[in-house]
């Protein structure tokens, strides 16, 4: 059972999350790429993932959820990040929300920090599906791209 309480907290505060990842963003020399990009666009990439999370749990549609981050693996490669920074940045932004959870939800009874658990194990899973459909994305678009330039 997924508490619809801290699940709501966490949507509404999303944007504390993305200050937590933008801040480790601008020091971490494991995203030398992502600290070109400027705040509004890393901004909308953790709301993307974190804001909607409550949309997701509820319809729990992985064939969506994996065509869209497929996309966006897609979209990563274009741009010409390093797959393994694009990982790291997934993980920082699932270890940023994971923190809030931790921080924010001060759960006094068993049933509260039974809903917890269970938010904190949706979180893990879909965020393994993220990053599984980004890497999938990323490479078939390598791919692509060696078939072009084999053809051309």
């Amino acid at each position: 059972m997924l508490s619809a309480k801290l699940l709501q907290r966490v949507e509404d505060h999303w944007e504390s999350i993305a200050s937590a990842v933008i801040e480790q963003t601008r020091t971490d020399p494991n995203t030398p790429h992502h600290r070109e990009l400027d705040d509004q666009e890393l901004i909308a990439r953790v709301r993307d993932l974190v804001h909607n999370l409550g949309e997701w749990l509820a319809s729990q549609d992985e064939a969506e959820l994996s065509a869209r981050y497929e996309e966006v693996g897609r979209a990563r490669f274009l741009d010409g990040m390093p797959l393994a920074e694009v990982v790291y940045k997934l993980h920082l932004i699932e270890l940023k929300t994971v923190e809030y959870i931790q921080h924010a939800n001060a759960a006094q009874s068993a049933v509260e920090i039974f809903g917890e658990l269970e938010m904190l194990r949706a979180l893990h899973r879909f965020f393994a599906i993220v990053v599984y459909s980004v890497v999938k994305g990323y490479e078939r678009a390598a791919a692509v791209s060696v078939r072009r330039r084999a053809c051309a």
